[in-house]
């Protein structure tokens, strides 16, 4: 009578032959004209050659609603209207609230609402120089869900609020697994494969764990309410971590992966898109007036990088009643021939005198030459 294989013995000739169909998977990948398998493989981040190949990275979709401004053959950003000064301009975030919210389970990412735009503030402040924006918890309805109209009124009153030129508002899109049963609930053979990854930091197109970054961010100018960018980004990352682990959005642990190394850098080209933006914007501040008198009081002071002797020109706001609309209006920008002379600075505001104009009832604005 032939004697039966040991239980533990079937087992090791299992993995035996699994080990070889993974290897030489490895090499059909490198036959086939991935590159040096290995090589490709040792890194826990891959290269911008290799990324395209395993998953997509850092890809921007532009929407209709506006885009960056175009590069010259220099790198150079091209605006409309050219500016000879630097003023810094001020913005504010919102949260970003989540579509989906069930698809931030894993991790424990809820906290992306917060984090995602400041970490956008950051990205503007450390790679373009810009003021630290102001970040407020509210949410901001869209104008799908307000209107177009009473979005616009919205963001004028938290900007007015807020002393903000930019108002910047977004949503989290999608934060799914690809392949949700990769994680939660691996077959065995996925359990080999993931498990050969995790055991020799690699990542390859063998590993289907990839998760979907996508979020969507618009910028609105503060006097009008009136939308001037909105884009949609979207990313893939390798999601490794196990189905109990609670790491969060934003925590040292999660900056580690390498689905937070691809949403680092999906974050750090929305934020170039948007300084572009921002930047062929031209610098305008609120002013506070009275009927009559020629001094005013401007929001902006050495902060924004407002001197003593600067001449701004002189705009005012216009409300005009939309047809069929019963008390809503929209918001025009009407040039004055006076301008602004600043005599005095101050952190956060200055004061000037207004020549070649007697100003009267209503709200102006400076605007930056």
């Amino acid at each position: 009578m032939l004697k039966q294989p040991h239980r533990y013995h079937l087992l090791t000739m299992t993995g035996q032959r699994m080990l070889r169909v993974f290897i030489w998977c490895g090499i059909l990948v490198s036959i086939s004209g991935c590159g040096n398998f290995f090589s490709i493989c040792k890194s826990n981040t891959p290269s911008s050659s290799d990324t395209v190949d395993q998953y997509p990275s850092a890809n921007a979709i532009a929407s209709p609603a506006g885009a960056a401004a175009p590069i010259n053959t220099h790198g150079q950003f091209l605006c409309p209207e050219p500016f000879n000064n630097d003023y810094k301009k001020s913005i504010a975030f919102v949260s970003f609230p989540r579509a989906v919210p069930i698809s931030s389970r894993l991790g424990a990412l809820h906290q992306v609402e917060q984090h995602l735009p400041m970490l956008i503030g950051a990205n503007l402040r450390n790679r373009h120089s810009m003021l630290t924006p102001t970040y407020l918890r509210e949410s901001f309805g869209s104008a799908k869900a307000l209107g177009g109209v009473s979005a616009a009124a919205q963001v004028q009153a938290i900007s007015q609020q807020n002393r903000v030129q930019f108002f910047v508002s977004g949503e989290v899109d999608d934060m799914t697994m690809t392949f949700p049963n990769t994680v939660e609930n691996p077959s065995y053979f996925t359990r080999f494969i993931s498990g050969a990854h995790n055991l020799l930091h690699i990542n390859t197109p063998l590993d289907k764990r990839s998760r979907v970054f996508s979020f969507t961010v618009e910028i609105r100018d503060g006097f009008t309410g009136q939308i001037i960018f909105s884009n949609q980004y979207r990313t893939y990352g390798k999601w490794k971590a196990s189905p109990d682990n609670q790491m969060g959005f934003g925590s040292p642990g999660f900056w580690k992966t390498d689905y937070g190394i691809q949403i680092q850098h999906l974050v750090a080209k929305a934020s170039d898109d948007m300084a572009s933006t921002i930047n062929c914007q031209p610098y305008m501040a609120r002013v506070d007036s009275s009927p009559g008198q020629q001094q005013v009081i401007i929001h902006s002071g050495t902060n924004n990088g407002m001197h003593s002797g600067d001449t701004l020109d002189l705009y005012q706001l216009v409300y005009q009643s939309i047809s069929g609309e019963y008390q809503r209006f929209d918001t025009r920008l009407v040039k004055r021939k006076g301008h602004v002379y600043l005599t005095e600075i101050y952190p956060s505001h200055s004061v000037g005198h207004v020549v070649d104009e007697t100003l009267l009832s209503g709200q102006y604005l400076v605007r930056a030459r």
